[in-house]
């Protein structure tokens, strides 16, 4: 996190003794990890709603998250209902509750464990998106023990736009792009048998949902219900990885 100058914080629910910190205990890289403890004291009344907000980047011809490693850990190893680590793409303002849009990239919660171990959740796609926009990173609990830890994050932005006619990336499959009424998917990571496939429309709304076995031969996924458009595709596979490719579908 050496270079974690110009981030913000804002603090929008119950302000509980834990914030956003800076911490070198067992980080991924050192010397240090970005990490949110839970509220401790709070009731289940007490929401923190607590978020890191990055400088202005311009992401006019779109980026990627490339890299992200969370450890996100419960004692239980589950989370609750109101339980939220997610990444937003903020527009307009680096403050949340004046950002002109707010759309969500990545939620996390997915990952959590009581084991100690950390994540990669990179290859996170940001949507093309005028103006100077912000990542905000969102945590939100309440007196459950829900703790998070981040490392090694890079952005990049695409000089070039995002690549809508490419098919593979390190760990996904996903073709033919631009598709029409169906699209075939795999993956190459090893000991991935589940995933959750969904799809997102441009304005943030899950409009599709499937579970698929990942098997030597391509899955071919049904998308003729879907309207011509830009989606992303993001998968969440039984090994706890999570994955993200932009899909144009055409009529």
């Amino acid at each position: 996190m050496a270079q974690r100058n110009g981030w913000q914080y804002f603090r929008k629910g119950y302000i509980s003794t834990s914030d956003w910190s800076i911490i070198s205990y067992n980080p991924y890289s050192t010397p240090n990890c970005l990490s949110h403890d839970y509220p401790v004291g709070s009731s289940s009344a007490d929401t923190t709603i607590d978020w890191f907000v990055s400088p202005g980047f311009d992401f006019t011809t779109g980026g990627k998250i490339d890299s992200l490693k969370a450890k996100i850990y419960s004692i239980t190893g589950s989370a609750t209902p109101v339980d939220e680590i997610g990444f937003y793409l903020l527009n307009g303002s680096s403050d949340p509750s004046m950002a002109s849009s707010v759309i969500l990239l990545a939620e996390l919660k997915s990952l959590v464990s009581s084991m100690d171990v950390w994540r990669d959740t990179g290859n996170i796609v940001i949507p093309h998106t005028s103006g100077i926009s912000y990542i905000g990173i969102k945590y939100r609990a309440t007196n459950n023990w829900f703790v998070i830890y981040l490392d090694n994050i890079h952005f990049s932005k695409n000089p070039n736009g995002i690549n809508e006619t490419s098919a593979v990336n390190d760990h996904m499959i996903l073709y033919p792009n631009p598709a029409f009424d169906k699209m075939n998917i795999s993956f190459t990571g090893n000991g991935i048998r589940k995933v959750e496939i969904s799809f997102t429309n441009a304005l943030g709304q899950n409009v599709l949902t499937k579970q698929i076995d990942n098997k030597i031969n391509q899955t071919g996924i049904d998308i003729s219900q879907l309207s011509a458009g830009s989606y992303f595709v993001r998968a969440i596979t039984d090994t706890k990885m999570i994955f993200n490719q932009k899909l144009i579908i055409v009529k």
